[in-house]
């Protein structure tokens, strides 16, 4: 199963979903888990999906992520990711990492 997020698919279990939802909440005026969810294409009751997804961002990815009432902050982006790779994964760059190392 597929979810269209930006308007490309990323299947479940593809890392691009987390760095799409990582890329909403940089791009987002209010990221809050409802507002990511129904911009990423899950729905307004995709909420569980998108709170998984930023979990697995802290979790595996060492991304410091906090919430100010309702709406999620990136503090820190770890020492695996970096923040121009996952705001071209919330735009559906399919050749996203292409474009980065030849930026490199």
């Amino acid at each position: 199963m597929t979810d269209d997020v930006s308007g490309v698919c990323y299947p479940k279990g593809d890392l691009r979903r987390m760095l799409a939802v990582l890329g909403a909440i940089e791009q987002l005026p209010q990221p809050t888990l409802t507002s990511i969810s129904i911009a990423l294409g899950f729905g307004p009751k995709g909420g569980h999906t998108v709170a998984r997804l930023i979990e697995q961002a802290r979790t595996q990815a060492c991304v410091g992520i906090s919430k100010s009432r309702f709406c999620f902050h990136i503090d820190s982006w770890g020492p695996f990711l970096q923040r121009d790779g996952a705001v071209m994964a919330w735009f559906g760059r399919r050749n996203a990492i292409a474009e980065v190392l030849e930026e490199t």
